[in-house]
């Protein structure tokens, strides 16, 4: 569950994808930001989801924006 949820990291494999899924308890929208600027940032409603497809090879960042929140996906 997200809201508790300090900092992850995952590996992938280029060409696949993150998903993020919003299923804070007081159903108020999530917005993920990549530190990188992989894409714009995405407001994601209570029980919706966002992906993303990594293509590159690297170590990128992510938050939530107004929480604590964050985590890196590392590209292999």
């Amino acid at each position: 569950m997200i809201s508790n949820m300090k900092h992850t990291s995952i590996e992938i494999m280029a060409g696949e994808s993150v998903t993020w899924r919003n299923l804070q308890r007081k159903k108020v929208p999530i917005i993920v930001v990549s530190k990188e600027g992989m894409w714009e940032p995405q407001t994601v409603y209570y029980d919706r989801i966002f992906s993303y497809t990594f293509d590159k090879p690297g170590t990128y960042t992510f938050m939530l924006e107004g929480t604590h929140i964050s985590g890196t996906v590392v590209v292999v």
